[in-house]
């Protein structure tokens, strides 16, 4: 890329049309150059940024852009390692309007320092200390130039180069030097075009690191001396100081090495410039050692001579023996001294290359990808002392618990493209490229059947409830079914004309459903191979299932439609679901009464019998790509393009807050068994995620290429993925990895010996273990010239999990399903997650579980499926509410009039519940919670979906709830009934103020309420709200639970405006939200002086009780 434009200040207008960056409001354009513009810009916590813009517009072609951009990618993690790099902490991109832009540091300003004015704002720069200053003290050249050759190390040791080292791209962050101007950064390796700023480029061009080593010798020269670059090698002539002058001298000499026309003269590497800087920073002379070096050459010449000239008098001998002792003398005490010069340096660099790594490594532990960091922090084992060791281990192993343990690693000679267990799980179908299919063991991955051989490369797989069959469809149109155990093949070859793409058995295993590059889908007998009807399209099908009560088949097409065939009856015509693109996608609800469609921008409802569809769709910013029913069918999650994953309410078709965002693309979804997690993945990474909690449950999952399939196994415990390195890789997702190790042991005076002297039999983990275990939980293994790491071939991965497994056999061998189903019951009670809990409750049963299961079993069924009767609804003054106090003041708002349910009777019966789940000892009228005094006498109780599909009676909303005061915030005593995913909305309450203006306060699930019943130890608060009280009621105590309410504060942005009144309503998600209590808290302009302390603003005098 060109050169750019000096970042600076300018007083030009702003355009009309500046970019926009997400997070960032652009201040001013304080820098433009050929390719682009720097800006002022302040992040959305107030941090002032500079962001560059680079435009496609100013490029000839794209191959150059596209480069510009990789490259700034690929510096951005690099640049985060080195504390004289200039920090990229964000790049991004807008195709649409032909820009991409990264987020750096921002310079010091050239007045005020770190302290910045966005309207005077002038980035401090070396040349704008150079044109202030005219030229810089010894002692400042010195340890720039220290920090500014530590920079260049780093990016020549990741392989880039600057190519544009000026004093204009050096700034100043809190008073250190930094490299900037980062834009013309490319790899060693790439082509070079001809760029950088004149008299600061070598004469061979930019073309090297040693051309960066020159630049840096011309920016040392302007520092040092006050003058241009292009008078080099000038030196100024400095009156008076003496000291000045020699220090110029000694400086010189690292200018003129530097900056030598013969790059074979300069300094071989920015290691060996630093060297000679911190020598001078030592207060030696450099003049004087190369002075040494020079006369150690003229002795060694002159002692070469008297050697020939030794036979000519016997008196010269003594003289040439005693001057070879001299020189012998000196050469040892010089090389003394070299060696321990060179192996300080050598501590120093190794020091900074494992901080280097070990910065890496945090840097990708922060953002969730334990495995990765591993790879670095083994790379910085590997690197250090071995007396060291003991401390990277520490760091180590309990990382290894935040890794899925791997428990099969499943080898193909190809890519693999198939991936089924079976309905019970205890096996596993494999399919490849290289035309081979496979059945292995569900639990460890072992195999277990022959491998069965094909013509052609194997697309799909299919295995029989029963799993007595396999089926496989292949790229040249043949379907083929095996008994999987023994290799014999079952029927002909079903034919097809072009790849099959999908196949599906019937529940009862008595029909094959399949899908090829053709206009119509088949049903054959899975038995006899008969062709039983076809479900024809005028476009190529795309996608067809099997509903899960085996009566339907639903069909997916290009044409921009739908079908539904009923398996009850022959000669019924198909049900057509018309759409206005392509349909790529179908899938049933659970309960076989609702299919979901999805085409390239909508996704939609239908229900199965009568064909129509619901009022409402499914769409994302960008296209859809997948789509998924929950187990119990109350959810959707969709995948966009836009990275997001979005969950809907199947019954209503409402959107919820809550949402996934991913860091990398994705093509598929799918619920776990229980609906507690999600399992999403794409070309890059497959990752589990929670369905309740606002982060994922697993790092990233990776292969070496492109992954191409990823599923639960059916207990949910596991997760298979597949790729393009024609591995599959089977984990305990929820289950780190532990590796039991011998005790370190003693350090020797033989540092050598540190991993060698252990008991007879012991394992003693070594750093080759380190680094064998982070390159096969990752498939990737660090390379200099590649600081993202590169991939491991199969073969390495291969050896590497016999060598592990040999080593730590237990540390791989897979949990019992038993104890996983009943660690999984136990945390889906203490959640209130009886649907989940049930699936894990039904495989312990079917495991051989007692009798107590049983018992539980009977309770979650009847509380699942129990209609209880609604509860009355009796006038006000029925209710026991108990009178208002009348000391209580105005700011405690008076809910009386309002309350639905008394605190000491049960206002939500169940079948299970009948008496006792009420707030009785829950102190009532006013009390403090928080520092915040209440006035809690009653219940507001608000309906939900669930309630009304039960017949309950409760209120969507309350209305016109009088507030008639100004306030600086408002507290909330609340809580929910019921639980659901983390950031569901599930109400709120509507502001109204005196000038007719509104605020919406929006209720969330997880953020500022959750649901009444908890564990009593443990359980997840919210992000926005304090537990107000804990306690109980008969009906909890008796199974082992505890109550809470939630206080919420909500901060009035308008203080000055009275507040009319409040209504409160709901969303009618599952959860049904209530309310206790409402407080004003009074601005501080409007606070009264000591009188009654309910006239004090709320928290004002935070006492607890």
């Amino acid at each position: 890329m060109p050169n750019t434009t000096t970042v600076q200040a300018t007083e030009a207008g702003q355009p009309t049309d500046r970019p926009v960056i997400p997070g960032y409001k652009l201040l001013r354009r304080i820098g433009q150059g050929s390719y682009g513009e720097v800006w002022l810009a302040q992040d959305n916590a107030g941090v002032y940024r500079a962001v560059k813009v680079v435009y496609r517009r100013t490029f000839e072609h794209d191959r150059p852009f596209e480069r510009e951009f990789s490259g700034i990618q690929r510096f951005m993690p690099i640049s985060r390692t080195h504390s004289s790099q200039v920090a990229v902490l964000e790049v991004g991109r807008n195709p649409q309007a032909g820009y991409f832009y990264y987020v750096m540091e921002l310079a010091d300003d050239e007045v005020t320092g770190p302290d910045i004015h966005p309207d005077s704002y002038v980035p401090k720069t070396l040349r704008s200390e150079l044109k202030r200053r005219g030229r810089l003290s010894y002692r400042e050249c010195i340890e720039i130039g220290l920090a500014l050759t530590t920079a260049l190390e780093h990016l020549h040791k990741h392989g880039l180069i600057h190519r544009d080292i000026k004093p204009s791209n050096i700034i100043f962050v809190h008073g250190v030097p930094k490299l900037a101007d980062i834009g013309l950064v490319t790899d060693v390796a790439a082509t070079i075009s001809y760029v950088g700023t004149e008299g600061f480029l070598p004469p061979e061009g930019p073309v090297s690191p040693l051309a960066d080593i020159y630049s840096l010798g011309k920016v040392l020269y302007e520092m040092a001396t006050g003058r241009d670059r292009l008078d080099f090698p000038e030196l100024p002539t400095l009156p008076g100081n003496v000291a000045e002058k020699d220090h110029l001298l000694e400086l010189n000499l690292v200018f003129l090495k530097a900056c030598q026309n013969d790059p074979r003269k300069r300094y071989r590497s920015a290691h060996e410039m630093h060297a000679d800087l911190a020598l001078l920073q030592s207060g030696k002379s450099l003049r004087q050692a190369r002075a040494l070096e020079r006369r150690l050459n003229v002795l060694a010449r002159a002692a070469l001579a008297a050697v020939l000239l030794g036979g000519l008098a016997f008196g010269l001998y003594a003289w040439r023996e005693r001057q070879q002792l001299e020189q012998s003398r000196r050469e040892a005490e010089l090389e003394a001294q070299a060696k321990q010069l060179a192996r300080r340096e050598a501590a120093r660099t190794l020091g900074r290359l494992v901080a280097s790594h070990l910065a890496y490594g945090s840097n990708l532990l922060s953002q969730g990808d334990a495995p990765r960091a591993l790879l670095w922090f083994a790379e910085a084992a590997r690197e250090d002392y071995p007396t060291n060791f003991p401390l990277h281990r520490a760091r180590f192993m309990p990382l290894l618990r935040r890794c899925p343990k791997l428990v099969g690693l499943l080898a193909h000679q190809g890519p693999v493209h198939a991936l089924a267990f079976s309905a019970d799980g205890h096996w596993l179908a494999t399919g490849s490229a290289d035309g081979t299919a496979q059945l292995w063991k569900g639990l460890t991955g072992e195999p277990a059947g022959p491998s069965l051989v094909h013509s052609a490369a194997v697309l799909c797989v299919a295995l029989s409830p029963e799993a007595r069959r396999l089926a496989v469809g292949c790229a040249d149109g043949a379907v083929r079914l095996w008994n999987p155990l023994t290799g014999e093949p079952q029927l002909n070859p079903l034919w097809h004309p072009g790849p099959v793409r999908r196949l599906h058995f019937s529940k009862d295993g008595q029909w094959l459903l399949s899908v090829a590059d053709e206009p119509q889908a088949r049903l054959w007998s899975a038995n006899t191979g008969r062709l039983r009807q076809t479900m024809p399209h005028d476009a190529p099908v795309l996608d067809a299932a099997f509903s899960p009560d085996g009566r339907w088949v639903a069909t997916a097409s290009l044409d921009g439609t739908a079908q539904l065939c009923s398996l009850d009856g022959a000669g019924q015509s198909p049900l057509r679901l018309q759409h206005g693109s392509p349909v790529l996608q179908v899938a049933f609800s659970p309960d076989s009464r609702r299919v979901l469609t999805l085409s390239s921008n909508t996704a939609r409802l239908w229900q199965v019998v009568s064909a129509q569809p619901t009022q409402w769709t499914i769409d994302h910013a960008g296209a859809l790509l997948h789509a998924a029913f929950s187990p119990d069918g109350f959810w959707i999650a969709s995948l966009g393009q836009d990275k997001l994953v979005q969950f809907w309410d199947s019954r209503t078709g409402q959107r919820q807050a809550r949402q996934i965002e991913l860091a990398a693309p994705a093509h598929t979804l799918k619920f776990s068994p229980d609906g507690r997690h999600l399992l999403v993945a794409g070309p890059e990474l497959a990752q589990v995620w929670s369905t309740t909690e606002p982060h994922p449950a697993t790092p990233p999952l990776r292969h070496a290429a492109h992954l191409h399939l990823a599923c639960f196994s059916p207990d949910g415990a596991r997760v298979a993925t597949a790729g393009a390195d024609g591995l599959v890789r089977l984990v305990e997702w929820s289950t780190g990895l532990v590796i039991e190790s011998a005790p370190e042991p003693q350090a020797t005076a033989q540092p050598a010996l540190l991993h060698t002297q252990t008991q007879p039999g012991a394992r003693q983990l070594t750093p080759t273990d380190l680094t064998q275990l982070a390159q096969l939980l990752t498939a990737h293994r660090i390379e200099a010239s590649a600081a993202a790491g590169v991939p491991l071939p199969a073969p390495e991965q291969l050896a590497a999990w016999q060598t592990l497994r040999t080593k730590w056999p237990e540390a791989f061998v897979p949990t019992q399903p038993q104890h996983w189903h009943l660690r999984q019951a136990e945390l889906c009670a203490q959640a209130h997650l009886d649907f989940a809990e049930l699936f894990h409750v039904d495989r312990l049963l079917a495991a051989g579980g007692d009798a107590a299961w049983a018992r539980r079993r009977a309770e979650l069924v009847a509380r699942l499926t129990s209609t209880p009767a609604p509860p009355p609804q009796p006038p006000a003054n029925k209710l026991r509410i108990p009178p208002r106090p009348s000391s209580v003041g105005p700011e405690l708002i008076d809910l009386g009039p309002f309350y639905n349910g008394s605190l000491t009777e049960t206002w939500l019966p169940s079948a299970t519940v009948q008496s006792g789940n009420d707030l009785a000892e829950l102190p009532a009228s006013v009390q403090r919670f928080n520092g915040v005094l209440f006035d809690a006498r009653g219940v507001i109780q608000l309906s939900s979906a669930a309630l009304e599909n039960l017949g309950a009676a409760w209120p969507r909303e309350i209305n016109a709830i009088p507030i008639n005061r100004k306030c600086a915030r408002l507290h909330f005593l609340h809580g929910a009934a019921w639980d659901a995913p983390f950031g569901t909305e599930i109400g709120g309450y509507r502001v109204h103020y005196a000038d007719g203006q509104t605020q919406e306060i929006k209720l969330v699930f997880g953020k500022n309420v959750r649901q009444w019943w908890t564990p009593p130890q443990g359980a997840p608060l919210t992000l926005e709200a304090a537990v107000a009280w804990q306690g109980a009621n008969a009906a909890s105590r008796a199974v082992g639970m505890a109550i809470r309410l939630y206080q919420m504060a909500w901060k009035n942005r308008r203080p000055d405006v009275e507040i009319r009144s409040l209504d409160f309503y709901s969303a009618m998600a599952q959860p049904a939200p209530f309310l206790l209590a409402i407080t004003a808290e009074a601005p501080p302009a409007s606070e009264a002086g000591p009188s009654a302390e309910s006239k004090s603003p709320p928290g004002t005098s935070a006492r607890r009780p």
